[in-house]
């Protein structure tokens, strides 16, 4: 293959490459740093601490303890979303977003009310001044000026809105996968935004007292999350997992300094802790894998370069007459399919250090495969091998996290670490006692 042809496959694995370095930094965003625990006595010397799949055991045998879906249906037909993002009308957008049954045309008019006038500058002056500090590391003045603008009308009608959308039991942004590489995912920026601000609507409304309402916003913040992960791409599930992490590490901040409504958090945990992320992400893997498919489909049909590659193709490059061979693509759809589902069986289970020599062997494997014949293939593993080591990192923080705040909402409760997992076991059955009771 010659230099321009090589080019051509390079701006491909940029265009995969680019949806990486997006992964890592919205979830480079929320890592996490150090809050103020209140001193426990035996805080130091943690004999027990707990798994996100022990906590899963547990809503398996109370599942009352979750009193919201935790599944969401994919692909509802869309209402139009550029038809609900023109509304100007702030009764009108309520009463759209209402009757809505796409939760992505719900965020479409939050979108733009983010991006206009006053509501943008408010969001914009408050994410400077926090910068990616948690809510239990503000201080009073920041926590003061935070309040301001959670009350201006402009934000009040946007958490009004966040409410409705969170509440919808569809979501689905994208509704043709048929673009192919020009699908856009201009979403996902947006969408942990809002996680971020329900987070602090919780922060806010736990200081003042009103822990009901806060532990809502956490399961606000946490659906809009589960939301922003519902398409079919490695990056949505990861931004759901960046968004989790968030949520958790907000929960178990708000624990070390008061006691948190163990029925509400355990909800939280119980929920988080049911997701299965490997097998999202094997899903992801495998739709990408459906997507070249069609791309591939559409190239033998004699759809030109142009059309189906769109801007990742230089279009002065002799190797669109090359991917109209439909020997050519044949050849690298069956090595890339042969590729994926490799890569998909290694996502499915916890990203372990064997895992990774795997991974890295694999893109080895491919890099050594001729370019003249697979130029498509050699560029693009190596990306995905990328997203699966992000994803494995993303996951076992996450996990951390996880751990970390089921620790300090029982803490919270009791004043103590818990001595063994039968402690969290008898926590379940009560909660989930008062739940069944007030049902």
């Amino acid at each position: 293959m010659n230099v321009q042809a090589a080019k051509a496959w390079r701006w491909i694995g940029i265009g995969v490459m680019g949806l990486a370095y997006g992964v890592w930094y919205m979830y480079s965003q929320s890592t996490p740093t150090k809050g103020n625990a209140r001193p426990l006595s035996n805080e130091a010397a943690t004999p027990f601490t707990v798994t996100r799949q022990q906590i899963a055991t547990l809503v398996e045998e109370y599942p009352s303890i979750i009193p919201v879906k935790a599944d969401l249906p994919l692909r509802p037909k869309s209402t139009g979303s550029d038809a609900l993002a023109a509304v100007d009308d702030s009764v009108k957008r309520m009463e759209l977003a209402q009757t809505a049954t796409n939760a992505a045309d719900v965020y479409a008019l939050i979108f733009k009310q983010l991006n206009q006038g006053s509501c943008k500058e408010i969001i914009d002056r408050i994410k400077t001044l926090l910068g990616k500090k948690k809510y239990s590391e503000l201080s009073p003045a920041e926590k003061e000026q935070l309040k301001f603008a959670l009350n201006t009308s402009d934000i009040r009608e946007v958490l009004a809105l966040l409410e409705v959308g969170a509440s919808k039991d569809q979501c689905q942004f994208i509704q043709d996968y048929s673009k192919g590489f020009d699908i856009p995912l201009t979403h996902l920026g947006p969408m942990r935004d809002l996680v971020r601000l329900a987070i602090w609507a919780s922060g806010d409304a736990f200081d003042a007292g009103d822990q009901q309402q806060a532990g809502n916003w956490i399961a606000t913040g946490m659906k809009v999350a589960r939301q922003a992960g519902s398409d079919d791409f490695l990056i949505c599930r990861l931004v759901q997992i960046a968004g989790d992490k968030m949520i958790l590490d907000h929960l178990g901040g708000l624990a070390k300094g008061a006691q948190f409504p163990e029925d509400q958090a355990y909800a939280v945990l119980g929920e988080i802790a049911k997701r299965n992320y490997g097998a999202d992400l094997t899903s992801a893997l495998r739709k990408e894998t459906e997507i070249v498919a069609s791309i591939s489909a559409r190239v033998e049909a004699g759809e030109t370069a142009e059309a189906v590659f769109g801007n990742l193709l230089d279009t002065e490059d002799p190797l669109r007459q090359q991917l109209k061979d439909a020997e050519y693509i044949r050849r690298n759809l069956a090595k890339y399919r042969e590729i994926t589902d490799r890569m998909a069986e290694l996502s499915g289970g916890p990203y372990t250090k064997e895992v990774q020599t795997l991974a890295d062997q694999l893109v080895m494997d491919t890099e050594a495969l001729p370019d003249a014949e697979f130029g498509l293939v050699r560029n693009i593993a190596p990306a995905y091998a990328l997203l699966l080591k992000k994803s494995g990192n993303a996951t076992a923080e996450m996990d951390a996290s996880f751990a970390a705040a089921t620790m300090a909402v029982y803490r919270a409760k009791y004043g103590r670490n818990p001595a063994s997992f039968e402690d969290f076991r008898e926590v379940f059955r009560r909660v989930s006692t008062m739940a069944n009771r007030g049902n």
